[in-house]
């Protein structure tokens, strides 16, 4: 990836000019098992194979490597690069939240695994995982009190972290909210650096913000979805290359 320069072409034709500030960290004792998770690893994360140089689907040897190895993957969501670090112990997902608390951190979890992570986060991190920051948990069984129906409870931990987590129980669900949270990240990191002065960074973010809503209006098929949002950014963008414009003609 390109270090930070002052000039940012369109994103849809270039590559990306900001090092990522946010990290998706994914603790999952099944995340390597082949026919798990099936529609993060293909549609979601694309990573470029070094051998061919062409996007290929994330798959169970690419994880299984991170995970011995302890290191990133740099997937690839509509040519948005991010970084994903992938785990299957809680001490050692842990650690590396605490080592990076400068970041914007979205944190999937399972449903045993969050049972042991979700308390240490919230109670020692309350900046990075209050309130306003949910953990995504992924579960197939979700219940969280015993009933008749669904038998006894597997996550009745998740009743004293209510106000923390988001709970799913299909990736189509959780991959659509995650999304949705990408784009709203993304577009305060724009306004926090469109006041900074820092224009050209700015709408890039604003690009990788209105990127992540249209997929998240493409995968719930509602036309009216996220219309106001869109509507916002896409003005923002217009307003700040204007600025620019106009500031490059005042040089000349």
């Amino acid at each position: 990836m390109e270090q930070p320069g002052l000039h940012v072409d369109r994103p849809v034709d270039s590559k990306d000019t900001v090092e990522p500030n946010h990290l998706i960290i994914w603790l999952d004792k099944h995340i390597g098992k082949t026919g798990q998770c099936l529609l993060l690893k293909r549609n979601f994360f694309m990573i470029t194979d070094p051998t061919t140089e062409c996007e290929r689907s994330l798959d169970k040897i690419d994880i299984d490597a991170r995970i011995c190895s302890n290191t990133s993957l740099y997937p690839r969501l509509d040519g948005i690069q991010f970084v994903l670090r992938v785990f299957d112990d809680p001490t050692t997902c842990y650690k590396t939240i605490e080592n990076n608390l400068d970041k914007r951190i979205f944190l999937i979890s399972s449903g045993s695994k969050g049972e042991v992570i979700v308390p240490r986060v919230v109670q020692n991190f309350p900046e990075q995982f209050g309130t306003t920051q949910a953990i995504y948990i992924f579960c197939a069984k979700m219940n969280m009190r015993e009933t008749d129906g669904a038998g006894a409870a597997t996550n009745e931990w998740a009743l004293d972290y209510s106000d923390h987590i988001l709970m799913y129980d299909h990736e189509d669900c959780l991959l659509a909210r995650l999304v949705f949270d990408i784009g709203k990240y993304f577009f305060a990191e724009a306004e926090v650096l469109a006041q900074q002065g820092q224009l050209n960074v700015a709408i890039q973010h604003y690009y990788w913000s209105k990127t992540m809503f249209q997929r998240r209006k493409t995968m719930m098929n509602s036309g009216n979805l996220l219309k106001n949002e869109l509507e916002t950014v896409e003005k923002l963008i217009v307003d700040l290359e204007n600025h620019l414009s106009n500031d490059e003609h005042d040089i000349k």
